[in-house]
């Protein structure tokens, strides 16, 4: 059984010292092409703060989020059911999960990313901002995750 849940646009903060992401770690490792071209595509994007801004449809106080898309492959990295946020990552509550139950969703929870396509729950990924509706250049996303 596999429990999947929708990505969040808010992410936790953090990660420990000394982490970062590993693309060719992560759950469903037939998808590595994929998620490093929708990377690349992404940090192409955050070059350009104005293109950055309309793509990801940010406003003027989000900037940080395109500081994060730049910082992506050296980010301290957290497991994604810690990394996402909001009504349903909040309600899960995943930081009170014993090791078995981490162990259990790192199996059975697969979340839905606009960057990384399908997750493992115990995937480690750093904080980013892209969405299913963003517009990166050269990548349609929806046909990309297709």
């Amino acid at each position: 059984m596999l429990l999947v849940l929708p990505p969040s646009e808010t992410k936790r903060d953090g990660g420990p010292d000394g982490s970062a992401l590993d693309v060719g770690a992560l759950g469903f490792p037939g998808l590595t092409p994929q998620r490093k071209q929708a990377i690349a595509a992404l940090r192409m994007l955050s070059r350009n703060l104005g293109a950055s801004t309309g793509a990801l449809g940010l406003g003027r106080t989000q900037r940080f989020e395109i500081d994060r898309n730049r910082a992506l492959t050296t980010s301290p990295v957290l497991p994604a059911i810690d990394r996402y946020t909001g009504v349903l990552y909040d309600g899960l509550a995943a930081e009170t999960f014993t090791a078995s139950e981490r162990a259990f969703a790192h199996e059975h929870v697969v979340i839905a990313s606009a960057l990384f396509g399908l997750l493992r729950g115990g995937d480690p990924i750093p904080a980013y901002r892209l969405s299913h509706d963003s517009r990166l250049p050269k990548l349609s996303l929806r046909r990309h995750w297709r």
